[in-house]
């Protein structure tokens, strides 16, 4: 695969997980909304975006864990790497 289409594919894959964000009704349905999309921030190495995202999953489901861990990761990305 070319970087052109795994850039492109990263990208539809940012506004699919937005768009479920937005349509989500249930906590359960946003929590796995907001999981997704910060795992597509993760890829893209937006670790602000992602740190936000798994914030967010988190307020739908305190008790996931690997939410919580992926949280922890985004925020110790984010430090290493700053803007």
């Amino acid at each position: 695969m070319s970087v052109f289409k795994a850039c492109a594919l990263m990208v539809r894959f940012t506004v699919l997980f937005a768009s479920a964000v937005e349509t989500a009704k249930t906590k359960e349905e946003k929590h796995k909304a907001y999981h997704n999309l910060g795992n597509t921030f993760m890829l893209e190495k937006n670790y602000a975006g992602a740190v936000d995202a798994y914030k967010n999953a988190l307020r739908n489901n305190p008790s996931d864990d690997e939410t919580r861990y992926n949280y922890a990761l985004a925020k110790k990305k984010q430090k290493e790497n700053p803007p």
